[in-house]
């Protein structure tokens, strides 16, 4: 990893600050469905994504899909990403990313991102079956879209349903 890269804990003290109240904005959901599963559906989500929990293969698989995405993503904006507490690392190399969003280092398990001048945030974590993107602006959405779709995925927002 370039350390360069690295963000001074003191020069950006106010990252972490970003994420609690970007958590409360509108939200877009990056997912293997298309659509939110409705409550009393007949069929049985809770058996599928436990299934994707049961193999590490199938797991990593769809993490690995998550992880393109946001490598995509950083082709055309910079990106801030939260690698652990208190260290963030801006445009980090692909494999650091990558590994990261594999939940390959003990003891990491959620990975934020602030993209967009650091008015958006895509939070990932490791018991989820999909990704959250909050405050988007809407040609990003358009471009978060056909990224998700190159990978077999599909971008939601329950409030759209």
């Amino acid at each position: 990893m370039n350390e360069r890269k690295c963000v001074d804990e003191d020069v950006h003290v106010g990252l972490d600050d970003r994420i609690e109240p970007l958590l409360e904005k509108p939200y877009w959901v990056v997912d293997m469905l298309p659509k939110q599963v409705p409550v009393h559906s007949a069929g049985q989500y809770f058996s599928v994504e436990a299934y994707f929990w049961q193999d590490v293969g199938r797991r990593k698989s769809l993490y690995a899909k998550f992880a393109r995405v946001m490598l995509k993503l950083n082709c055309y904006v910079g990106i801030d990403v939260r690698c652990s507490e208190k260290r963030w690392i801006s445009n980090p190399e692909p494999a650091f990313l990558f590994d990261r969003i594999l939940f390959s280092e003990e003891g990491e398990r959620s990975v934020y991102v602030l993209f967009d001048n650091r008015e958006s945030l895509m939070v990932l974590h490791d018991e989820d079956t999909n990704m959250t993107v909050y405050n988007v602006r809407a040609d990003l959405l358009d471009l978060l879209r056909s990224l998700a779709a190159s990978e077999g995925l599909f971008v939601w927002s329950p409030s759209a349903q």
